[in-house]
């Protein structure tokens, strides 16, 4: 994923979270550019080597494919990425020749750019994916995940994780790395999220093997990374657990200014700011309404107002 990453800086390539919320099942696809280019798809919110597929470049092939049957491993649709040369290549070099990639992003037009990432604030634990694998050769595919956060003046990287493929699989496989979080941001929620897959190695310029074929499909994150290792549930009251249609939680971590409720994805889907302080014992209530929740395990956390995380736990919906 490194040299994934550094292969599209050198393209040129602006890493903000600018982008929406990028299909991750792949049963969404669009025309490249919001449609602005009629041929060929790609994934809603990806950018792929088809962008080399154009007017800027021609005489390169198409590598990224929505394919179906038994071709996908849930729902109609899947990813395929096939490595292809590089007949013309705009970057002057830059690329990796033979190319086959795909990286959740835009290209912004005005001016000409691509940018990669976009908005994420949870901490996942585990990046999880189906695949199947034809290699050429002795080529490898690679998947990698980098978390950042603004700091005002730069990026900071809270968290990184990858995994590289080098086995056949003509079945859909289950692959599962972890996330490793930086220690110096432990107390961070990141902003945005960089992921991308290649068909082919990274490791130089010119190690991948034309037609290396690698499919996607059902991609998720799971778990929880507390932005604080030291904080826990004690001093906490969940009520009522398991809960339906609301859910209270009292904390006597005074200096609590907000929480955050975390799904099983690591996905946020509540957070409020809208704390009850009427407590006799001047204890922090905070009042959730979990209605549109389905029934799960879920994580929160009671976070001060630079974001670190003083309390946290998990409850039960059940309906």
């Amino acid at each position: 994923m490194k040299k994934l990453l550094l292969s599209i800086i050198a393209a040129g390539t602006s890493f903000c979270a600018f982008a929406q919320n990028p299909t991750m099942d792949f049963e969404s696809w669009t025309t490249m550019n919001n449609g602005t280019i009629s041929v060929p798809e790609e994934p809603t919110n990806w950018v792929t080597g088809n962008q080399l597929v154009s007017f800027v470049s021609p005489g390169n092939s198409t590598s990224v494919f929505k394919v179906t049957g038994t071709e996908a491993h849930g729902g109609t649709y899947a990813m395929k990425i096939v490595t292809v040369d590089v007949v013309n290549d705009p970057s002057g070099g830059q690329l990796p020749d033979p190319t086959g990639v795909a990286f959740v992003g835009k290209v912004q037009l005005s001016p000409l750019k691509l940018i990669s990432g976009f908005p994420y604030t949870a901490r996942p634990t585990t990046c999880t994916f189906w695949h199947k694998y034809t290699p050429m050769a002795s080529d490898s595919a690679s998947c990698g995940v980098v978390l950042t956060k603004w700091n005002g003046a730069k990026r900071d990287t809270i968290a990184i994780g990858g995994i590289v493929i080098k086995t056949a699989a003509s079945a859909y496989t289950l692959s599962t790395f972890t996330l490793t979080y930086d220690p110096t941001f432990s107390t961070v929620i990141p902003d945005s999220m960089i992921l991308g897959f290649s068909a082919s190695c990274l490791a130089t310029n010119t190690c991948g093997v034309a037609g290396s074929t690698l499919w996607v499909d059902d991609l998720s994150f799971s778990g929880y990374n507390n932005v604080n290792e030291h904080s826990s549930s004690s001093g906490v009251i969940v009520y009522p657990n398991p809960a339906t249609d609301h859910i209270s939680i009292t904390s006597d971590a005074l200096e609590s200014v907000s929480v955050i409720v975390f799904d099983v994805m690591g996905r946020e889907v509540i957070s409020s700011t809208q704390v009850d302080q009427s407590h006799p014992l001047k204890l922090k209530t905070w009042t959730l309404q979990t209605t549109n929740l389905v029934s799960g395990v879920y994580s929160y956390s009671l976070n001060n107002v630079d974001g670190a995380s003083l309390r946290s736990g998990k409850f039960t919906i059940s309906k």
